[in-house]
């Protein structure tokens, strides 16, 4: 945890925030320095024009620009000091350069010039500074926000008060950067382990995004790592059953402590009867073609009371669905369902009439493969209604 940082340099702006840029500061003195220039000429006779005078003008912005390089890579302690370091010595060479006659008033013109670019140059020098302090500070909250450093992104967000963050706003930064950095810790735990993640989620001692945007995309997280985690369990314990064996005991505690297995539908602890074999069939039949249907259902009948070989049935009756279209077998379904349930195949809840049910589902699978035309084939394997007579005296 990296430890506040010591609170920055307080720079005093005020008396140099209204100085002229230099192009406008720059003509201004231009013309201050031909007008004396001009009074000195008159007096001496040795200033013939303003054309030296206006060339030397141009060679001082460029001493001022060269002059903020090699402060810029300092850390200046003594600005005057500094500048004078900077600008006397390429003042005095540019000055030496100017004809005789106009060397005099070429040195007024810099003495005035390099004053007033001497103030500016601070200021900017001071307020590049403070740029850079306070790009490094929020270099260090995005850092710990993205690293899931809660705590840390918290601590500098504080140690930024009133200097990079006004008091009122404290906060309000410091709820964002908490509740984000939270999301991004469990981002990093679904992508390392999204099965250890929702164990993890489902704690009450687990932290949460405080933000509600940063809640709902956790939210999409979780649905994601859930639907992800699903398909790998299924996919596994499947695996297993269909080789006949029984799926890892601690995939099935996985699978339970997620939410993926109800513990009434544990095959150890349940008391309820087995669900008729019709009945899982039809479930298998009607079962959409999509992934997480497809696990839920597999993950079903791996915890279903029944015995392995009965489970490994359906689990191979699933497979065999696979080739069929979802619309011809959920049709062919529906209408055996009917047939079932209208009491053409015997008594409705009748051992008799399931196993008459689970045959006809059956032979759907295998006789056509499926049926061409299911309607069709539904006349040809229903049951004929019985033909009573009935004799009456005359």
């Amino acid at each position: 945890m990296l430890s506040y940082p010591g609170r920055g340099v307080q720079i005093p702006l005020h008396g140099i925030a209204t100085i002229d840029e230099p192009a406008t500061r720059l003509g201004r003195v231009i013309e201050g320095a031909a007008q004396w220039g001009a009074e000195l000429a008159s007096q001496q006779e040795t200033v013939t024009t303003a054309g030296n005078l206006a060339e030397f003008a141009g060679r001082l912005r460029s001493i001022e620009e060269e002059a903020r390089a090699e402060i810029d890579m300092q850390n200046v302690r003594d600005w005057k000091y500094a500048w004078k370091q900077a600008s006397e010595s390429r003042l005095a060479e540019a000055i030496d350069e100017l004809p005789p006659e106009s060397r005099e008033a070429g040195r007024h013109l810099a003495a005035v010039y390099n004053a007033q670019a001497s103030a500016t140059a601070r200021r900017d020098y001071e307020l590049g500074r403070i740029g850079l302090a306070r790009h490094r500070w929020q270099s260090q909250v995005d850092e710990a926000v993205e690293r899931g450093a809660a705590d840390e992104a918290e601590q500098w967000i504080k140690a930024g008060e009133q200097l990079f963050v006004p008091q009122p706003e404290v906060e309000t930064r410091t709820r964002e950067a908490r509740s984000r950095s939270l999301l991004n810790r469990w981002k990093e735990a679904f992508r390392q382990n999204a099965s250890d993640a929702l164990l993890e989620l489902q704690k009450e001692t687990a932290e949460l995004p405080l933000e509600t945007r940063d809640r709902e995309e956790l939210l999409r997280l979780r649905n994601t790592g859930f639907r992800e985690v699903c398909g790998t369990l299924a996919s596994d314990m499947s695996t297993a059953v269909e080789a006949g064996h029984e799926p890892p005991a601690g995939l099935v505690e996985k699978a339970r402590a997620i939410g993926l297995i109800n513990a009434s539908d544990d095959r150890n602890g349940s008391t309820a009867p087995p669900r008729p074999a019709c009945d899982w069939n039809r479930r298998i039949d009607e079962c959409p073609e999509e992934e997480e249907a497809e696990a839920r259902l597999k993950l079903d009948i791996i915890s279903a009371p029944l015995p392995l070989p009965e489970r490994r049935k359906l689990l191979q009756r699933m497979h065999r669905n696979r080739d069929i279209p979802a619309a011809t077998r959920n049709e062919v379904s529906r209408r055996l369902w009917n047939l079932y349930r209208s009491g053409r195949l015997g008594c409705p809840e009748d051992i008799e009439a399931q196993q008459h049910l689970a045959r006809l589902q059956e032979l759907a699978l295998t006789a056509q493969h499926p049926p061409a035309e299911p309607e069709q084939w539904i006349e040809r394997v229903r049951p004929k209604e019985e033909t009573w007579i009935c004799y009456q005296p005359n």
